[in-house]
Order: structure tokens, then sequence, then C-alpha cells
């Protein structure tokens, strides 16, 4: 069984020429999210993001490959540096100075290995959240929006890019 694809608004053009399909929500300073896998689409994240979308601009971005974003010319645009490269090349491309990063599951690796890599581009405190595969049963039973409340109230309540402690301290949630 195959996933359905709803697609993002947007279409972003990168400096390689490859397409990145993206979508931002909310108002305030720029979040960007990496949905899991590797290989699920960004529009996964709606409701996630939608419960944050008042304190940021919630960036959804399909990783190489997914929904209409191209893939990468080689196979090493898979690898975690390679997608790195990806989601600061799209962040870059946005003109977002400083962002919030926020990840699911294998997002949350990427998010981790990306403020690491990129400390001068990630403000705030990266937010890896937890996989969904050992609670598949309770997302379809819809005990998951009880499960995440906890996740969502710390990303609420922690200091945004160029607020409160520095972006140096990295914690996980």
């Amino acid at each position: 069984m195959a996933l359905i694809e709803y697609p993002l608004a947007e279409i972003l053009t990168l400096e390689d020429g490859r397409a990145a399909e993206w979508e931002a929500v909310g108002d305030g300073p720029p979040l960007i999210w990496v949905e899991g896998g590797p290989g699920f689409s960004a529009h996964l994240a709606r409701p996630d993001v939608e419960l944050v979308s008042d304190l940021f601009r919630c960036h959804l971005v399909n990783a190489p490959g997914c929904g209409r974003t191209s893939p990468p010319a080689d196979i090493s645009g898979y690898d975690l540096p390679g997608i790195i490269a990806f989601f600061e090349g799209v962040r870059e491309r946005l003109g977002l100075g400083r962002a919030t990063v926020m990840g699911h599951s294998w997002g949350g690796l990427v998010v981790a290995a990306w403020a690491a890599a990129h400390p001068e581009s990630v403000g705030g405190r990266p937010r890896p959240g937890m996989g969904r595969g050992d609670l598949d049963l309770p997302l379809r039973s819809g005990l998951a929006d009880v499960l995440r409340r906890p996740i969502l109230a710390a990303v609420r309540a922690a200091p945004r890019a160029g607020q409160g402690r520095g972006a140096d301290e990295y914690d996980h949630v």
C-alpha cells in the first residue's frame, strides 16, 4: 500500500537547478521541519506544525526524491551529509536567517547533525522528535495527540532563534 501524496504549495528552484517542494504556515521566526523515513513526505507534519504555527513560520520541505522534490544527481545526495547540504541549500535559497529546526524520526537525526555541521544556520535548539514505528497502534486509535503533547509543550517553551539561551545548548526531546 502506497502513501497518498498531498502536494505542498510551492516549488523552489535550487542553485543546482533541482526543484524543492515546500510550503510555510504560521507566523513568527522560521522553523524548518524535516520529516522521517527516510522518504516520508513533509505533508505528514501538517498537524504537528499547526500546533506551533502561532509561534513560528513553519517550513515543510520534501527531502530529495520525495514528492515533487528532485532526486539528487548522485547517490551520495541521499547520505546524511548530502541531506544536510540539501536542507541548508533550501534554507539559504528561501533567504531564511538562522532557523529553529525540528524533525521526526530520521528527521530528528538530520536536524541534530545539521545543527552540529552548521551552528551558524541553526538557531535555538534542534528538536528531534520520537519515531512513530513503535507507536503505530496509538496513532491509529487517536492517542498520538496525547503522546506528543509533552514534546510540543517543550517546543513551545523553548527559546527561539536569537532569544534566551545560546544556540550552543542542544537538548533532545
